[in-house]
């Protein structure tokens, strides 16, 4: 009698010991669940941070323009992408520009104009077609940059610096405020040289191209 009552016994501790261990697994899997679901929600937060951050970054600080057509050839190529910044930078010689101006009659008012910078406020700049030279404040500009093979320009042969009839002179002196820009295919750029675009003014600056 007292050994079936034991076994009795055994079996119950046995069953609720079962009972305890599922138990237990239930309440780590939950466990484990509020883990992962915690681990994915501050994934999810530092993604959507990092969205937040790259918007900021490219409305305000960088952008990215394409070149249409194929004024500063070869250096730039029609439809190439360029990364474009907006601030935080100091213009120089030589620099690449992304410029906007309203009323330029040979490209859309929203689209980029894309030279390369020549001049700064109050330089004076003498352009000698017969040498294909630049000179800036009696310096010649060493612009090994230049379409010096006309190519994809047509009839000019080696001359890479014709004075088309719409340019305004061959000397410029750059405004306060303004800066004097030109196509690296100087027969295949409306620039600084014509009226129609003429000294560009800081305002019409939207960034230095840096890529």
């Amino acid at each position: 009698m007292y050994q079936k009552l034991r076994n009795v016994n055994i079996k119950i501790d046995n069953k609720s010991l079962l009972e305890y261990n599922i138990d237990k697994e239930g309440e780590q899997m939950e466990q484990r669940e509020d883990v992962t679901g915690m681990e994915q929600l501050e994934y999810f937060k530092v993604l959507a941070f990092g969205l937040v951050i790259m918007i900021l970054v490219c409305s305000f600080l960088v952008m990215v323009s394409q070149v249409s057509g194929n004024s500063m050839y070869p250096t730039l190529k029609d439809g190439e992408r360029l990364l474009v910044q907006k601030v935080g930078y100091t213009l120089q010689q030589g620099d690449i520009v992304i410029i906007q101006k309203d009323g330029f009659p040979y490209v859309d008012s929203k689209m980029n104009i894309v030279k390369r910078v020549i001049a700064l406020e109050g330089q004076n700049v003498h352009i000698d077609y017969d040498l294909n030279t630049v000179t800036v404040d009696g310096g010649v500009l060493l612009e090994d940059y230049l379409n010096f093979n006309n190519v994809g320009v047509e009839h000019y042969g080696e001359d890479y610096m014709i004075q088309f009839s719409e340019m305004a002179g061959e000397d410029f002196t750059v405004p306060d405020g303004c800066i004097f820009v030109m196509g690296d295919n100087r027969n295949n750029s409306i620039d600084s040289r014509c009226e129609d675009l003429g000294m560009v003014g800081l305002q019409f600056v939207v960034g230095k191209v840096v890529m």
